[in-house]
């Protein structure tokens, strides 16, 4: 079992999950209003070998996906995760489509639609394929409605599993989406995350481009084509291709 396949169960197995009383992940955890709550989000595709890292606040849930519980074997989990994505995998349909036990959602998930625009400009292309080109994680991997517990567990999450993620990540750009994945990386990877700036920083062995952009579901402009000048976009793209 590889390195990236062993934090997945390590994450899925989160004892503050299994027994959430009296830690600072209760009230998210018990948000889940759910026979079988869904287990922590590692993070979604092939986080070795993936251009770009997304990285948001938390998972959204929905009672209504094909999701991994506890009840699931391993094998299964790691592949969820990995693989959620691809057409061969049918947990996903055409990127956006999540499964439901009655068939697969009618409409696609804003964040992914978003996401997924917004790798396409960063990488120079017209579709980008997600879980291949890139990843998506968030700072707490619990899901939630409405980032309900975010604020409470954002420390021991983000302690507990940050670093070893990004480690990971063999991404050469790693971008925040929002204003709370933002302050986690400034305080972990001690930068400066300003609107429009991007930053170089050594992560493991590998140099990151690394900057940020507003969440989707904000007012601000957040298209990287408008945040970002025509010769900076250049180089993110370039960086893409370049970078070892």
């Amino acid at each position: 079992m590889v390195k990236s396949e062993k934090h997945i169960l390590e994450i899925a197995n989160c004892p503050n999950f299994k027994n959430c009383e009296g830690t600072p992940c209760e009230k998210i955890v018990k948000s889940q209003n759910l026979e079988t709550r869904q287990i922590p989000e590692p993070y979604n595709g092939n986080i070795n070998n993936c251009k770009l890292l997304f990285i948001s606040s938390n998972p959204s849930i929905s009672e209504k996906e094909i999701y991994p519980t506890s009840e699931w074997n391993e094998a299964d989990i790691i592949d969820f995760f990995e693989n959620r994505f691809s057409k061969e995998s049918e947990y996903v349909k055409d990127f956006i489509y999540p499964k439901h036990n009655d068939g697969y959602a009618i409409n696609g998930v804003k964040f992914w639609i978003h996401i997924r625009k917004m790798a396409s400009t960063l990488l120079g292309t017209n579709n980008a394929i997600p879980g291949k080109d890139y990843s998506i994680m968030e700072i707490v991997r619990c899901k939630s409605r409405n980032e309900i517990g975010v604020d409470e567990a954002t420390k021991t999450c983000s302690d507990k599993y940050l670093n070893q993620t990004l480690a990971i990540s063999n991404a050469n750009i790693i971008i925040a989406i929002g204003a709370k994945s933002r302050n986690e990386l400034e305080k972990k990877l001690k930068i400066k995350l300003n609107k429009g700036e991007i930053i170089k920083k050594k992560i493991g062995s590998k140099e990151r481009l690394i900057f940020t952009i507003p969440h989707p579901a904000s007012r601000q402009i957040r298209k990287p084509e408008k945040i970002f000048t025509k010769e900076e976009l250049q180089k993110i793209i370039n960086y893409t291709i370049n970078a070892s």
